[in-house]
């Protein structure tokens, strides 16, 4: 017992490190300093449903709640030394506080849950930086916060892989800033501290190939320790897409998961798919129109905790960007279940209306 305590006690204090350091550095830099930079983001939404089924799918970790105005999160971020024009160093650190952190960060021990980010970065070579601590995950196209995001709402397969991880990152760029790449050595799926019976320590890439302004093309992976099925080892991998062109934005991505015995790869192997295709189109300079449709496959119950086999979704949204500080999104959505015993086997759709407004301000 006194072992746990002891290592939950220095897991603790290895993930807040980071926080303290980047708070005693704020109080020995200049508030005139260029090099800081001070972001306040939020996201205040309303839902209805338009379904019998009045409760949202607990797949969902954003934008949960129906029937009430709630804050989906608030996010306070203070970075030093962004792009390392003043030294090698640079400093992270982000609270959160909302739904959001409330559903998504409830497995974390409750003194982790209001941290956002908190890392710190160093400039190997002019290629090369190497980072520590809490970071947003390598995973995927959508992130917490969801005024970068074309939909208003998160995808099926953003809300169940990571939106954030712990560990160590090894960075690097191109000459031409067409490719970058990284090296993550993580503490888990989705976890700022490593729980005493997954104690494995899980890897993941990332790779990112830009051959023109228009195109980007994405892979990135995942292998470790299963989040729900310890000791089985998960094998994840996200390929996206995304082409802009005039007013036409596509995404076309995919998630696939795979999961079997600690150590193998073909013995008692489970698979899941979602696949996913957005497209936005921009009306005029503040008016946007998006649709996504969404597949999720899990026959084989590989995420267990949402008991959820099979799943197709529709959304259709409509932006309306008042300057660079604020956004005004309405969402409709439809979603088509099959095998999901949260919802009445003769009512396996849930739609819903979700009205949000963003707020970004950096200084």
């Amino acid at each position: 017992m006194n072992s746990i305590l002891d290592y939950f006690c220095f897991m603790n204090l290895r993930k807040i490190l980071p926080i303290l350091f980047a708070i005693f550095a704020t109080t020995t830099i200049s508030a005139q300093s260029n090099e800081n930079k001070f972001m306040f983001y939020m996201d205040y939404f309303y839902s209805k449903p338009i379904s019998k089924n009045q409760e949202k799918p607990n797949y969902f970790s954003s934008y949960y709640d129906n029937n009430l105005p709630v804050i989906n999160s608030i996010i306070l971020k203070f970075t030093r030394n962004e792009d390392f024009t003043d030294g090698k160093l640079r400093l992270k650190i982000g609270l959160i506080h909302g739904t959001y952190a409330m559903y998504n960060m409830s497995k974390e021990y409750e003194i982790l849950r209001s941290i956002y980010e908190s890392n710190v970065g160093y400039k190997l070579h002019k290629n090369w930086v190497i980072e520590y601590g809490i970071m947003p995950s390598h995973i995927g196209f959508e992130s917490a916060i969801g005024m970068e995001s074309s939909t208003a709402t998160r995808s099926i397969l953003a809300d169940n892989s990571p939106y954030y991880e712990s560990g160590l990152r090894i960075n690097y760029t191109s000459n031409n800033k067409k490719l970058t790449a990284n090296l993550n050595i993580l503490d888990g799926w989705q976890m700022m501290v490593r729980q005493h019976d997954n104690q494995r320590t899980a890897w993941g890439h990332q790779i990112t190939y830009k051959p023109n302004r228009k195109l980007t093309l994405n892979s990135s992976s995942y292998v470790g320790p299963s989040p729900t099925n310890y000791p089985n080892t998960r094998y994840f991998h996200n390929f996206y897409a995304q082409f802009k062109k005039a007013r036409l934005e596509m995404t076309a991505g995919l998630d696939q998961g795979m999961e079997c015995r600690e150590n193998t790869i073909s013995q008692d192997a489970k698979y899941y798919i979602a696949p996913i295709v957005i497209a936005k189109y921009n009306l005029s300079q503040d008016l946007s129109i998006t649709g996504r449709y969404e597949y999720f496959s899990d026959n084989n119950l590989v995420l267990k905790f949402i008991e959820l086999k099979q799943v197709h979704g529709f959304s259709v949204n409509l932006d309306y960007q008042f300057d660079d500080e604020i956004l005004m999104r309405l969402e409709a959505r439809y979603l088509k279940h099959r095998e999901y015993p949260s919802l009445n086997q003769n009512d396996l759709v849930n739609s819903f209306i979700t009205g949000i407004i963003c707020m970004k301000f950096t200084k």
